[in-house]
């Protein structure tokens, strides 16, 4: 789960977490043989990324904090 490391995203909502390889292959194989739970999680994550991850809003966040402002 290191690769997930300071993303927020929840794990069965946005993301798929596993720990070790056999896990992370059983969890691709399982979003592989379930095409509706594969897409509403592709969904959600690009939703909460588009939201949370955005360029703009990161650039934002950067210069209010080297301007010393509460960041909002």
């Amino acid at each position: 789960m290191v690769g997930a490391e300071g993303l927020e995203l929840r794990d069965g909502v946005e993301i798929i977490l596993r720990d070790g390889a056999r896990a992370f292959a059983d969890g691709c194989i399982e979003l592989l043989g379930d095409p509706p739970r594969r897409e509403a999680l592709g969904r959600a994550a690009r939703e909460v990324v588009a939201g949370r991850y955005d360029r703009r809003q990161i650039v934002a966040l950067v210069k209010d904090e080297i301007a010393g402002r509460p960041s909002g």
